[in-house]
């Protein structure tokens, strides 16, 4: 075999090493080179993977916690409703039914899990296309949702303080034979009253008050935790966003400049964008 020396010996080697790969194949070798992240190649940038990582991870966080967080409410809604809807008939008292129908509450949890779904897949193609658009559209979406988390933890403590305050109400009626007394002192009367109907739910709503301060409370601290993860987001697509707009890349090679040079002129100088006529220079002697 003929003897080689310097950078010709070492494309003699790379030619042979990579001349074994049809193209697809030496594709897919390549790719298996650079990090992966949720199942996309990113580039060599221990910058860019840490804010894709980042980015994509606290869509993750966000389906996971909005999924636990709709899990609770399905329990809260399951366990609270059939008690207090018989409370309120067997009083007669419409008021205290706070609950929104059970076609209402799916499509709440619905939506509640499937919204942070879609803007994990829309996440992960703006850092694969590199698409600023599509990344500024997840930070205002991570910015609407720190909002909304926010929001919903409010609501659960609100939603503590009315089960505290119907709670107490409920201590304080007084079950009689031929109605009920309120705890204003108040007597009322309905048609389908009965006084062990009455005691029986008062019962069961008195038993279900721990439990359910306990479950508002947990989903009160879901919520907080899924509020921080969406500021989180929020962060970490404004930098994706910001490197894009710089010109980089998170996946394959940044488009390359268009290079015009002025021909038919002296001297020309080779630019980017528009030609530019170099100007001769004569050495004094």
């Amino acid at each position: 075999s003929s003897s080689c020396s310097g950078s010709s010996c070492f494309h003699a080697k790379q030619k042979r090493y990579f001349g074994k790969f049809p193209l697809p194949k030496l594709r897919g070798h390549i790719q298996s080179l650079m990090p992966l992240v949720h199942r996309v190649a990113f580039n060599d940038n221990f910058e860019q993977v840490k804010t894709a990582s980042g980015l994509l991870n606290a869509h993750v966080g966000v389906v996971v916690l909005a999924a636990i967080a709709a899990l609770c409410q399905l329990v809260i809604y399951i366990v609270t409703r059939g008690p207090m809807n018989e409370y309120n008939e067997a009083v007669g008292d419409r008021s205290g039914n706070l609950w929104v129908g059970s076609l209402g509450q799916f499509a709440s949890i619905v939506a509640s899990v499937g919204l942070p779904i879609v803007a994990y897949f829309f996440a992960r193609k703006g850092l694969a296309e590199n698409s600023g658009s599509l990344l500024q559209g997840i930070c205002l979406i991570d910015g609407s949702c720190t909002y909304c988390a926010f929001l919903s933890s409010i609501v659960a403590i609100q939603a503590m303080i009315v089960w505290s305050h119907r709670s107490s109400q409920v201590d304080d009626v007084m079950c009689g034979r031929a109605g009920w007394t309120s705890s204003d002192g108040e007597f009322h009367q309905h048609e389908d009253y009965t006084q062990a109907k009455c005691e029986s739910t008062k019962k069961a709503m008195a038993d279900l008050r721990s439990p359910a301060l306990a479950m508002y409370a947990i989903l009160m601290i879901i919520d907080l935790f899924l509020a921080c993860t969406c500021a989180y987001g929020t962060f970490q697509a404004n930098s994706a966003h910001r490197t894009v707009k710089q010109g980089k890349c998170f996946v394959g090679a940044p488009p390359v400049p268009v290079m015009i040079a002025a021909h038919g002129q002296p001297n020309p100088a080779v630019v980017i964008g528009q030609p530019v006529v170099g100007t001769p220079v004569k050495a004094n002697p």
